[in-house]
């Protein structure tokens, strides 16, 4: 079984404390619960974190694997863990 979830996740930009929203997948071989992932992403709301640290916090957190995508001053950023 192969489970995909898909969200937005908003922080603050360590370097310049503006808030920035990433399109998150989430992947994983079994079932995570949608109210865990909600929990994660609210608890990251206006925290200060760049985010490749989001990506891999978030991977480990949920044992899965994770991408963000983001808009960085016109550069996007596609991160994996």
């Amino acid at each position: 079984m192969r489970c995909r979830y898909g969200l937005q996740v908003q922080c603050a930009c360590p370097n310049d404390d503006l808030s920035d929203i990433y399109d998150v997948v989430v992947e994983a071989e079994r079932t995570i619960e949608v109210e865990e992932i909600i929990a994660f992403a609210a608890s990251m709301a206006d925290r200060k974190m760049f985010q490749e640290d989001l990506t891999t916090l978030m991977a480990r957190k949920l044992n899965a694997k994770v991408t963000s995508v983001g808009w960085h001053y016109g550069v996007k950023t596609v991160i994996r863990a």
